[in-house]
């Protein structure tokens, strides 16, 4: 079963659309590629293509689970040395 990451409804994009959530082996949704073309393309300098929109959208992902386990990790740490003291 693969786990769902869910982007938060009140979340939007620039077009003012609900960003969909992302799942961990699932393809990528064409909808979501094509939103991550308009959103990535005006920053980039050279042409995007579909697959550059799935790296983007997969190393994104990537970056906010890291950034959730690392944050999990040290509200237990923080929790525990508080149950020592």
């Amino acid at each position: 079963m693969s786990q769902i990451y869910p982007i938060p409804p009140n979340r939007k994009t620039a077009n003012g659309r609900a960003v969909e959530s992302v799942t961990a082996d699932d393809s990528l949704k064409p909808a979501m590629v094509k939103e991550a073309l308009e959103v990535w393309q005006p920053r980039s300098k050279r042409p995007l293509s579909e697959e550059d929109a799935r790296e983007i959208i997969e190393n994104t992902t990537g970056f906010f689970k890291l950034l959730h386990k690392w944050k999990r990790a040290e509200t237990l740490e923080n929790k525990i040395d508080k149950e020592k003291d």
